[in-house]
C-alpha cells in the first residue's frame, strides 16, 4: 500500500519509489543514495563543470600566450609576447628587486574598428640577480626577452631604466642553440 494520493501517475510513482528506496541495502551503491536528488544536483554540477572549463581555458591563455619564465643556476630569463606594440611603446624597469614591463598604445584603428592595449607585468628578481645587470632584447617577431645573470650578491643602486636592444626573429635564435 502506498502513502501517495490516488492520481493518474500513482502506480508509476509508487513503483519508482519502491524500486529506488526499497532495494536490499547490500545491493545499493553510493550513487543510488543520490538518485532522488539528481534533478537538483545535475544542473548545478553542469554549471560548475562549465565554470571549471572556463577557468582552465583562461589560465591556459594567460600562462601559455603571455610569458615564459626560466630561472636556473646561471640566469633569470623572461620572454613576453609584445608583438602588438611598437618598440617605443615598451618600457622595462628594475625597481626594488622587481623587473617591470609596461606596454601601452593609445586607441588606434585596425581592421575591426578601434583598439587600445595596455599591460604591466612585474617579475621578482631571484636571489643572486643584480638589478644593474638586467638586459632586454626585442626580436623582430615581437618577443621581448629580459635576462639577468646570477652573480654574487652586491648592493643595488635602486631604480634604473633598462635599454631595449632590437634583434632578429627569436625563432631563428632559439633554433641555433
Amino acid at each position: 500500500m502506498s502513502l501517495l494520493p490516488s492520481c493518474p501517475y500513482h502506480d508509476r510513482a509508487s513503483s519508482m519509489v519502491d524500486r529506488e528506496f526499497y532495494q536490499p541495502l547490500n545491493q545499493l551503491v553510493p550513487q543510488d543514495y543520490f538518485k532522488p536528488f539528481d534533478n537538483v544536483f545535475r544542473p548545478l554540477h553542469r554549471m560548475l563543470k562549465q565554470m571549471d572549463l572556463l577557468a582552465s581555458s583562461m589560465n591556459r591563455l594567460a600562462v601559455n600566450e603571455g610569458s615564459n619564465i626560466t630561472s636556473d643556476g646561471e640566469k633569470f630569463q623572461v620572454n613576453v609576447d609584445v608583438q602588438h606594440f611598437a618598440p617605443d611603446e615598451i618600457n622595462v624597469k628594475v625597481v626594488d628587486g622587481f623587473v617591470t614591463i609596461e606596454c601601452k598604445h593609445e586607441e588606434r584603428r585596425d581592421e575591426h574598428g578601434y583598439v587600445s592595449r595596455q599591460f604591466i607585468r612585474r617579475y621578482a628578481l631571484p636571489q643572486g640577480c643584480l638589478p644593474d645587470t638586467v638586459m632586454s632584447r626585442l626580436s623582430s617577431d615581437g618577443v621581448l626577452t629580459v635576462t639577468a645573470p646570477k652573480v654574487l650578491p652586491m648592493p643595488s643602486t635602486g631604480e634604473r631604466i633598462v635599454p631595449i636592444q632590437q634583434t632578429g626573429p627569436v625563432k631563428k635564435i632559439m633554433s641555433n642553440e
